[in-house]
C-alpha cells in the first residue's frame, strides 16, 4: 500500500486487527486452548509462522486462524470493494495480519524483542 494512513485509516487499520485477535481469544478460551507464552509471526521460514502455530494449538485443521483470525481482515475488505484474490486486497490483508500479530503478541508474548 503506497502512502500513508490517514489517522482514521490507522483507527480502522487497529479496529480489525484488535477485532481478529478478539474473535481467535475467545475461540481459544472456547476450545480450552491457553495462548498465554504464545509467539506469532507472519514469517513463513520462522517455527512461529502463525499458521504453523495456530494449527498445532487449535488441532483443527486451520479453522482457528481461517475463520476465527485471518477472515476477520478478509470480509472487511470485501465489504469496503476489494476483491478476493487481487492484489489490492492481499496487499491490505497482509497489513491487518502484521498488526493484527503485533497486538497478539503484546498480549500474549513472553519474549522480549528490541528496536
Amino acid at each position: 500500500m503506497k502512502g500513508k494512513l490517514s489517522v482514521e485509516g490507522i483507527t480502522r487499520l487497529n479496529d480489525v486487527a484488535k477485532r481478529m485477535v478478539s474473535k481467535l481469544e475467545y475461540h481459544a478460551h472456547r476450545c480450552g486452548v491457553d495462548l498465554d507464552g504464545v509467539t506469532l509471526s507472519s514469517d513463513g521460514n520462522s517455527d512461529k509462522n502463525f499458521n504453523t502455530v495456530l494449527d498445532d494449538l487449535f488441532n483443527d485443521g486451520g479453522e482457528a486462524r481461517c475463520v476465527y483470525f485471518g477472515a476477520v481482515a478478509a470480509d472487511y475488505l470485501v465489504r469496503h470493494g476489494y476483491k478476493i484474490e487481487s492484489q489490492p486486497h492481499d496487499d491490505r490483508w497482509w497489513i491487518f495480519l502484521e498488526r493484527a500479530i503485533d497486538i497478539f503478541n503484546e498480549r500474549h508474548s513472553m519474549e522480549v524483542t528490541y528496536e
